[in-house]
């Protein structure tokens, strides 16, 4: 059985790139981006990646 390509079957990348792997799908987002799954045929990459700001110390 020949495999799907789901990058050219609808499958949606949105502002990122769609990437064909055997039997599924990878949407690969740009540099601080994150990725969000819409739902099983839609992924988003969205903003800038927030920094926690609980995490970093001060004096």
């Amino acid at each position: 059985m020949a495999d799907v390509d789901e990058c050219n079957s609808g499958y949606m990348c949105i502002d990122g790139t769609c990437e064909n792997k055997e039997g599924n799908w990878t949407c690969k987002c740009p540099l601080e981006t994150s990725l969000v799954v819409l739902n099983e045929t839609v992924q988003n990459c969205s903003g800038i990646v927030s920094i926690q700001l609980s995490n970093i110390k001060t004096n």
